[in-house]
């Protein structure tokens, strides 16, 4: 029984992993001040499913680019920090390594 919570909280963030990552790979990439007018005209040529959302005030197209954006700062974000915790982590493993070398010589 100890387990099945570990197993449930597992599960939990796989599944919300994949969501993220399937919501990035679909997304469109942020649209520059050229391709927002080539969007423009083919949002007037919405689809079914498309024209459903457009009547409930809900722009995906827009929702979704703000998303992958979000999602690209957080990437970057996180490599950038990553590189940083290695180094510190790597300097400290030198002092670690120089300190004991020096202990054994004395």
């Amino acid at each position: 029984m100890g387990r099945l919570p570990g197993k449930f909280l597992f599960c939990i963030i796989l599944y919300g992993a994949g969501f993220v990552t399937a919501v990035y790979f679909l997304a469109p990439h942020p649209a520059s001040a050229a391709d927002q007018s080539q969007t423009a005209e083919a949002s007037c040529q919405l689809q079914p499913a498309q024209a459903v959302t457009a009547s409930m005030g809900i722009d995906s197209k827009v929702w979704i680019t703000k998303v992958r954006a979000g999602i690209d700062t957080s990437i970057h974000f996180a490599e950038e920090h990553a590189l940083k915790i290695a180094d510190l982590i790597r300097s400290k493993m030198a002092e670690g390594k120089e300190q004991s070398s020096q202990a054994l010589l004395e």
